[in-house]
Protein backbone atom coordinates (compact mmCIF):
# COMPACT_ATOMS: atom_id res chain seq x y z
CA UNK A 1 0.00 0.00 0.00
CA UNK A 2 1.09 3.54 -0.67
CA UNK A 3 -0.38 6.67 0.18
CA UNK A 4 0.55 10.14 -1.00
CA UNK A 5 2.65 11.06 1.47
CA UNK A 6 4.98 8.12 -0.18
CA UNK A 7 4.69 9.31 -3.76
CA UNK A 8 8.31 10.65 -4.58
CA UNK A 9 10.00 7.90 -2.72
CA UNK A 10 7.84 5.01 -3.96
CA UNK A 11 8.94 6.51 -8.03
CA UNK A 12 12.52 6.77 -6.88
CA UNK A 13 12.67 3.76 -4.42
CA UNK A 14 10.44 0.99 -6.67
CA UNK A 15 10.42 1.88 -10.62
CA UNK A 16 13.29 0.57 -12.52
CA UNK A 17 13.77 1.17 -16.40
CA UNK A 18 14.01 -1.36 -18.67
CA UNK A 19 16.29 -0.61 -21.39
CA UNK A 20 16.05 -3.61 -23.45
CA UNK A 21 14.10 -1.87 -26.46
CA UNK A 22 16.21 1.72 -26.14
CA UNK A 23 18.37 1.15 -29.07
CA UNK A 24 14.80 0.92 -31.24
CA UNK A 25 15.19 4.52 -30.92
CA UNK A 26 17.38 5.57 -34.18
CA UNK A 27 19.58 7.92 -33.26
CA UNK A 28 21.98 8.84 -29.87
CA UNK A 29 20.24 12.25 -28.94
CA UNK A 30 17.05 10.91 -29.08
CA UNK A 31 18.45 7.94 -27.12
CA UNK A 32 19.54 10.37 -24.19
CA UNK A 33 17.06 13.09 -24.12
CA UNK A 34 14.41 9.53 -22.98
CA UNK A 35 17.14 8.10 -20.50
CA UNK A 36 17.59 12.07 -19.23
CA UNK A 37 13.80 12.46 -19.07
CA UNK A 38 13.53 9.18 -17.14
CA UNK A 39 15.96 10.50 -14.47
CA UNK A 40 14.63 13.67 -14.40
CA UNK A 41 11.23 12.55 -13.15
CA UNK A 42 12.87 10.57 -10.68
CA UNK A 43 13.65 6.61 -11.89
CA UNK A 44 17.20 6.27 -11.21
CA UNK A 45 17.59 2.39 -11.17
CA UNK A 46 18.44 0.98 -15.23
CA UNK A 47 17.96 -2.48 -16.23
CA UNK A 48 20.52 -3.77 -18.92
CA UNK A 49 21.99 -6.99 -20.37
CA UNK A 50 25.30 -7.24 -22.66
CA UNK A 51 22.53 -8.45 -25.42
CA UNK A 52 20.56 -6.08 -25.80
CA UNK A 53 21.11 -4.17 -28.40
CA UNK A 54 23.07 -6.38 -30.24
CA UNK A 55 25.30 -5.53 -27.43
CA UNK A 56 25.54 -2.01 -27.88
CA UNK A 57 22.58 -0.79 -25.03
CA UNK A 58 25.05 -0.39 -22.47
CA UNK A 59 27.64 1.99 -24.34
CA UNK A 60 24.92 4.04 -24.70
CA UNK A 61 23.80 3.65 -20.85
CA UNK A 62 27.39 4.46 -20.18
CA UNK A 63 26.45 8.00 -22.00
CA UNK A 64 24.15 9.01 -19.93
CA UNK A 65 25.51 8.56 -16.58
CA UNK A 66 28.77 9.82 -16.95
CA UNK A 67 28.22 12.75 -13.93
CA UNK A 68 24.78 11.50 -12.44
CA UNK A 69 24.40 11.13 -8.82
CA UNK A 70 22.98 7.79 -6.81
CA UNK A 71 22.26 5.77 -10.62
CA UNK A 72 22.17 1.88 -9.78
CA UNK A 73 22.34 -0.61 -12.58
CA UNK A 74 20.96 -3.94 -12.60
CA UNK A 75 22.80 -5.72 -15.08
CA UNK A 76 23.00 -9.89 -16.18
CA UNK A 77 25.11 -12.90 -17.37
CA UNK A 78 24.41 -15.86 -19.40
CA UNK A 79 23.30 -15.13 -22.55
CA UNK A 80 25.07 -13.75 -25.75
CA UNK A 81 24.94 -13.76 -29.50
CA UNK A 82 26.45 -15.70 -31.79
CA UNK A 83 27.34 -16.06 -35.62
CA UNK A 84 26.29 -13.22 -37.99
CA UNK A 85 23.98 -11.42 -35.31
CA UNK A 86 27.31 -10.20 -33.83
CA UNK A 87 27.80 -8.17 -36.98
CA UNK A 88 23.75 -6.24 -36.86
CA UNK A 89 25.41 -4.24 -34.07
CA UNK A 90 26.83 -1.02 -35.72
CA UNK A 91 24.30 -1.14 -38.35
CA UNK A 92 21.26 -2.25 -36.15
CA UNK A 93 19.48 1.44 -36.76
CA UNK A 94 19.17 0.39 -40.47
CA UNK A 95 18.15 -3.40 -39.83
CA UNK A 96 15.39 -1.98 -37.43
CA UNK A 97 13.66 0.16 -40.12
CA UNK A 98 13.78 -2.21 -42.89
CA UNK A 99 12.02 -4.87 -39.87
CA UNK A 100 9.70 -2.23 -39.09
CA UNK A 101 8.63 -1.34 -42.59
CA UNK A 102 8.13 -5.76 -43.37
CA UNK A 103 6.29 -7.41 -40.70
CA UNK A 104 7.10 -10.56 -42.45
CA UNK A 105 10.28 -10.53 -42.36
CA UNK A 106 10.45 -8.94 -38.92
CA UNK A 107 8.58 -12.07 -37.90
CA UNK A 108 11.17 -14.51 -39.75
CA UNK A 109 14.18 -12.73 -38.10
CA UNK A 110 12.48 -12.64 -35.05
CA UNK A 111 12.35 -16.93 -35.48
CA UNK A 112 16.05 -16.49 -36.10
CA UNK A 113 17.38 -14.56 -34.03
CA UNK A 114 15.42 -16.94 -31.31
CA UNK A 115 16.21 -19.97 -32.34
CA UNK A 116 19.59 -19.58 -33.38
CA UNK A 117 21.88 -16.70 -32.97
CA UNK A 118 21.64 -16.73 -28.67
CA UNK A 119 23.92 -19.14 -26.58
CA UNK A 120 24.06 -19.20 -23.19
CA UNK A 121 26.62 -20.01 -20.99
CA UNK A 122 26.28 -20.33 -17.58
CA UNK A 123 29.83 -20.93 -16.35
CA UNK A 124 32.39 -19.66 -13.79
CA UNK A 125 34.50 -18.15 -16.40
CA UNK A 126 31.71 -15.87 -18.08
CA UNK A 127 30.78 -15.20 -14.58
CA UNK A 128 33.60 -13.34 -13.93
CA UNK A 129 34.37 -12.46 -17.65
CA UNK A 130 30.46 -10.42 -17.97
CA UNK A 131 30.73 -8.68 -14.80
CA UNK A 132 34.04 -7.47 -15.38
CA UNK A 133 33.61 -6.30 -19.25
CA UNK A 134 29.79 -4.36 -17.98
CA UNK A 135 31.96 -2.81 -15.78
CA UNK A 136 34.15 -1.55 -17.91
CA UNK A 137 31.83 -0.65 -20.24
CA UNK A 138 29.51 1.32 -17.84
CA UNK A 139 32.79 3.38 -16.72
CA UNK A 140 31.31 2.37 -12.90
CA UNK A 141 33.43 0.38 -10.28
CA UNK A 142 29.68 -1.10 -8.59
CA UNK A 143 26.54 -2.28 -9.98
CA UNK A 144 23.11 -2.90 -8.08
CA UNK A 145 22.09 -6.47 -8.89
CA UNK A 146 23.77 -8.85 -10.90
CA UNK A 147 21.49 -11.71 -12.33
CA UNK A 148 22.00 -15.14 -14.23
CA UNK A 149 20.03 -13.83 -17.62
CA UNK A 150 17.14 -16.42 -18.22
CA UNK A 151 18.35 -19.89 -17.45
CA UNK A 152 16.06 -22.88 -18.46
CA UNK A 153 16.09 -26.31 -16.55
CA UNK A 154 17.70 -27.36 -20.05
CA UNK A 155 20.78 -25.33 -19.94
CA UNK A 156 23.33 -26.54 -17.11
CA UNK A 157 24.32 -23.71 -14.53
CA UNK A 158 27.92 -24.95 -13.28
CA UNK A 159 28.25 -26.00 -9.29
CA UNK A 160 30.27 -23.43 -8.03
CA UNK A 161 28.67 -20.70 -9.85
CA UNK A 162 27.05 -19.85 -5.95
CA UNK A 163 29.94 -19.56 -4.66
CA UNK A 164 31.73 -17.35 -7.36
CA UNK A 165 29.12 -15.30 -7.14
CA UNK A 166 29.55 -14.85 -3.21
CA UNK A 167 33.59 -14.25 -3.75
CA UNK A 168 32.64 -11.15 -7.01
CA UNK A 169 30.37 -9.84 -4.53
CA UNK A 170 32.65 -9.45 -1.45
CA UNK A 171 35.28 -8.38 -3.90
CA UNK A 172 32.69 -4.86 -4.22
CA UNK A 173 31.46 -5.30 -7.74
CA UNK A 174 27.74 -5.48 -7.14
CA UNK A 175 25.46 -5.38 -4.19
CA UNK A 176 23.57 -8.58 -4.37
CA UNK A 177 22.82 -10.97 -7.17
CA UNK A 178 20.40 -13.49 -8.05
CA UNK A 179 18.47 -14.59 -10.76
CA UNK A 180 16.25 -13.61 -13.72
CA UNK A 181 13.73 -15.60 -15.83
CA UNK A 182 10.28 -16.59 -16.50
CA UNK A 183 8.32 -18.11 -13.51
CA UNK A 184 7.92 -21.64 -15.67
CA UNK A 185 11.49 -21.96 -15.95
CA UNK A 186 12.54 -20.24 -12.27
CA UNK A 187 10.51 -23.05 -10.17
CA UNK A 188 12.43 -26.25 -12.02
CA UNK A 189 15.50 -24.42 -11.25
CA UNK A 190 15.01 -23.56 -7.89
CA UNK A 191 14.36 -27.19 -6.71
CA UNK A 192 18.38 -27.88 -7.31
CA UNK A 193 19.81 -24.23 -6.86
CA UNK A 194 17.96 -22.91 -4.10
CA UNK A 195 21.48 -20.52 -3.18
CA UNK A 196 21.06 -18.51 -6.39
CA UNK A 197 17.41 -17.21 -4.73
CA UNK A 198 18.12 -16.40 -2.60
CA UNK A 199 19.03 -12.06 -2.52
CA UNK A 200 17.11 -11.11 -5.95
CA UNK A 201 15.13 -12.88 -8.21
CA UNK A 202 13.79 -10.73 -11.59
CA UNK A 203 10.90 -12.64 -12.66
CA UNK A 204 7.19 -11.90 -14.78
CA UNK A 205 3.97 -10.64 -13.61
CA UNK A 206 1.33 -9.16 -13.56
CA UNK A 207 -1.22 -7.43 -11.22
CA UNK A 208 -3.38 -10.41 -11.22
CA UNK A 209 -3.42 -13.44 -8.78
CA UNK A 210 -0.73 -15.48 -9.58
CA UNK A 211 -0.34 -18.88 -7.41
CA UNK A 212 3.36 -19.95 -8.51
CA UNK A 213 5.02 -16.85 -6.92
CA UNK A 214 6.77 -19.07 -4.10
CA UNK A 215 9.58 -18.57 -5.64
CA UNK A 216 9.52 -14.69 -4.83
CA UNK A 217 9.16 -15.27 -0.77
CA UNK A 218 12.60 -16.64 -0.49
CA UNK A 219 14.53 -13.38 -1.43
CA UNK A 220 15.50 -9.95 -0.32
CA UNK A 221 14.59 -8.56 -3.51
CA UNK A 222 11.82 -8.80 -5.75
CA UNK A 223 11.57 -7.45 -9.26
CA UNK A 224 8.90 -8.07 -11.37
CA UNK A 225 9.20 -7.23 -15.68
CA UNK A 226 6.08 -7.78 -17.98
CA UNK A 227 3.77 -6.04 -15.80
CA UNK A 228 2.06 -4.33 -18.93
CA UNK A 229 2.74 -6.84 -21.36
CA UNK A 230 0.97 -9.34 -19.20
CA UNK A 231 -2.44 -7.44 -17.73
CA UNK A 232 -2.42 -5.01 -20.25
CA UNK A 233 -4.36 -7.34 -23.10
CA UNK A 234 -6.76 -9.12 -20.11
CA UNK A 235 -8.40 -5.40 -18.58
CA UNK A 236 -8.55 -4.33 -22.42
CA UNK A 237 -10.64 -7.87 -23.06
CA UNK A 238 -12.67 -7.53 -19.51
CA UNK A 239 -13.43 -3.55 -20.29
CA UNK A 240 -14.26 -4.10 -24.33
CA UNK A 241 -16.76 -7.50 -23.36
CA UNK A 242 -18.22 -5.26 -19.99
CA UNK A 243 -18.06 -1.77 -20.44
CA UNK A 244 -20.28 -1.11 -16.97
CA UNK A 245 -17.13 -2.20 -15.92
CA UNK A 246 -14.93 0.17 -17.55
CA UNK A 247 -17.34 2.96 -16.84
CA UNK A 248 -17.58 2.19 -13.04
CA UNK A 249 -13.91 2.41 -12.42
CA UNK A 250 -13.42 5.23 -14.96
CA UNK A 251 -15.78 7.16 -12.80
CA UNK A 252 -14.11 5.98 -9.67
CA UNK A 253 -10.87 6.25 -10.47
CA UNK A 254 -11.45 10.02 -12.79
CA UNK A 255 -9.57 8.81 -15.72
CA UNK A 256 -10.80 7.39 -18.67
CA UNK A 257 -10.11 3.72 -18.79
CA UNK A 258 -10.73 3.44 -22.42
CA UNK A 259 -7.48 5.08 -23.18
CA UNK A 260 -5.16 2.76 -23.10
CA UNK A 261 -2.51 5.03 -21.78
CA UNK A 262 -4.68 5.74 -19.09
CA UNK A 263 -5.01 2.24 -18.50
CA UNK A 264 -1.60 1.51 -18.53
CA UNK A 265 -0.99 4.37 -15.83
CA UNK A 266 -3.53 2.38 -13.81
CA UNK A 267 -2.12 -0.63 -13.86
CA UNK A 268 1.16 0.54 -13.35
CA UNK A 269 -0.19 1.67 -10.13
CA UNK A 270 -2.18 -1.23 -8.72
CA UNK A 271 0.99 -3.07 -9.39
CA UNK A 272 2.51 -0.52 -7.06
CA UNK A 273 -0.06 -0.38 -4.61
CA UNK A 274 -0.13 -4.50 -4.70
CA UNK A 275 2.82 -5.78 -2.96
CA UNK A 276 5.25 -2.58 -1.33
CA UNK A 277 8.09 -5.11 -1.50
CA UNK A 278 7.76 -5.54 -5.32
CA UNK A 279 10.34 -3.77 -7.52
CA UNK A 280 8.94 -3.33 -10.71
CA UNK A 281 10.52 -2.82 -14.67
CA UNK A 282 8.88 -0.12 -16.36
CA UNK A 283 9.23 1.04 -20.05
CA UNK A 284 8.46 3.12 -22.78
CA UNK A 285 9.95 4.69 -25.98
CA UNK A 286 7.74 7.77 -25.85
CA UNK A 287 8.49 11.05 -23.67
CA UNK A 288 5.12 12.04 -23.39
CA UNK A 289 3.34 8.79 -22.14
CA UNK A 290 6.71 8.74 -19.58
CA UNK A 291 5.71 11.88 -18.19
CA UNK A 292 2.27 11.84 -17.83
CA UNK A 293 2.38 8.08 -16.73
CA UNK A 294 4.86 8.98 -13.55
CA UNK A 295 3.44 12.58 -13.45
CA UNK A 296 -0.31 10.64 -13.05
CA UNK A 297 1.33 8.21 -10.28
CA UNK A 298 2.66 10.78 -8.26
CA UNK A 299 0.40 13.49 -8.55
CA UNK A 300 -2.85 10.97 -8.87
CA UNK A 301 -6.16 12.90 -9.82
CA UNK A 302 -8.19 9.12 -7.66
CA UNK A 303 -8.30 8.82 -4.15
CA UNK A 304 -5.51 6.52 -3.02
CA UNK A 305 -8.31 4.19 -1.20
CA UNK A 306 -9.97 3.57 -4.59
CA UNK A 307 -6.40 2.51 -6.49
CA UNK A 308 -6.30 0.06 -3.54
CA UNK A 309 -9.96 -1.05 -4.29
CA UNK A 310 -8.68 -1.35 -7.94
CA UNK A 311 -6.33 -3.93 -7.05
CA UNK A 312 -8.22 -5.77 -4.66
CA UNK A 313 -11.49 -6.25 -7.61
CA UNK A 314 -8.75 -7.42 -10.21
CA UNK A 315 -5.85 -9.38 -8.40
CA UNK A 316 -7.97 -11.24 -6.01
Amino acid sequence: MYNSFEQDNLISSRLIFGCASLMNIKNTSERQKLLNKVYEKGINHFDVAPIYGFGECEKELAKFIVNKEKVKITSKFGLGTKGITKTFSKNQNHLRSILRKNLFIKKIAHKYYSNFSLEKSFNIAECKKSIKNSLRILGIEKIENYLLHEPSIREEIQIGIEDTLIYLKEEGLFKNYGISGYKTNLNLIYKNRPKLFKEVVQTDGGIFKDESENILNQCKVRIKFGILKSSLPKLKNIFTSFEFISDYWSNRLNLDLRDEENLCTIILAAALSKNNKDKIIFSTLKIGKLEKMIDTIRNPIWDIKEIEEFGKFFCS
